[in-house]
C-alpha cells in the first residue's frame, strides 16, 4: 500500500473582526495553510487516525510520491473526544457500507507524521524560494537576456517576482484558471494538484537536467497542494 492521507489545517483569521478579505496569495485562496502530516491507509482502503480538536481540517489522498490524487473540498472540525466515521462523499444516500470489518478499526488511531521541515504554516518565501535559489535561479535570473521566467525572490508590491511568475505553471494543461476547480461535480483522480500541474509535468520530463531530491519534490508538491499560498500569517507577528 503506497497511499497516504494528508491532513491540512486551514487557519482561521483571529485579528479581523468585521469581515473583509486579507490577501494571502496571488489567487482567490484567502486562508493560510498548515500541513499537519500524513497517515497510512490499510490494504483494504480503511484508515483510522487522530486529528487536533477545534481545527478546520481537510484531507488529501496522496500517491506513493506524496502528490495529491484527490482532495476533500470542505472541512471537518471535531471537538475533544469526538469520533467520526465516513464511507465517502459521493455514495448514494440510501447505500450502506460493505458488511465487513475495516482493518483500521481494530488498531489504535495513527498520529500524523509531519513533513521533514515540520508542521509550521506554509510560506512561499521560507519553504519554496530557497529551493528555487538552489536549483533554478542560476538560469532564471534577471541577468539572463533569453530567460522568459524570472524566479528570484525580489519583492514586488504584494508578493515576489518568483512567486508571481511561477503561479501560471500551477495550472493543469489547457486550464483557464488553476485555482477555480469545479466544486460541484465529482472529478477524476489527478484532475488538479501537484501531479497534474504544468510545473510538475515540466520537471518530471527533465527540465534542463534539474535534479530534485525526494524532499525537494515533497516541499514543492506540498506548497502546490496547499493552493499555492504566499503568506504564512494574516497580520504581522507570529501565528502559533
Amino acid at each position: 500500500n503506497n497511499l497516504w492521507i494528508q491532513l491540512v489545517f486551514s487557519l482561521p483569521r483571529k485579528g479581523l473582526t468585521k469581515g473583509g478579505v486579507i490577501r494571502t496569495s496571488g489567487t482567490s485562496i484567502y486562508t493560510i495553510k498548515r500541513v499537519l502530516g500524513v497517515v497510512p491507509f490499510e490494504a483494504d482502503g480503511s484508515a483510522h487516525f487522530a486529528v487536533p480538536a477545534n481545527r478546520n481540517i481537510y484531507f488529501e489522498v496522496l500517491d506513493g510520491e506524496e502528490r495529491v490524487i484527490q482532495r476533500m473540498r470542505s472541512v471537518v472540525c471535531l471537538k475533544p473526544g469526538e469520533t467520526r466515521a465516513c464511507i465517502g462523499c459521493h455514495e448514494r444516500p440510501g447505500s450502506a457500507p460493505p458488511n465487513s470489518p475495516a482493518s483500521a478499526a481494530s488498531r489504535e488511531p495513527s498520529q500524523p507524521t509531519p513533513p521533514p521541515w515540520g508542521d509550521r504554516t506554509v510560506s512561499f518565501l521560507r519553504d519554496v524560494q530557497p529551493l528555487l535559489d538552489a536549483k533554478c535561479v542560476s538560469c532564471h535570473d534577471r541577468g539572463r537576456p533569453t530567460c522568459r521566467v524570472i524566479l528570484t525572490g525580489d519583492l514586488t508590491d504584494q508578493f515576489s517576482i518568483g512567486y508571481e511568475e511561477l503561479l501560471p505553471y500551477l495550472a493543469v494543461a489547457n486550464a483557464m484558471r488553476w485555482d477555480h476547480p469545479d466544486d460541484v461535480h465529482p472529478r477524476a483522480p489527478y484532475t488538479y494538484g501537484s501531479r497534474a500541474s504544468r510545473l510538475a509535468v515540466l520537471l518530471d520530463a527533465g527540465h534542463h537536467g534539474v535534479s530534485l531530491t525526494e524532499e525537494d519534490w515533497q516541499r514543492l508538491a506540498s506548497w502546490i497542494d496547499s493552493n499555492g499560498v504566499y503568506y504564512d500569517r494574516y497580520e504581522t507577528g507570529h501565528y502559533p
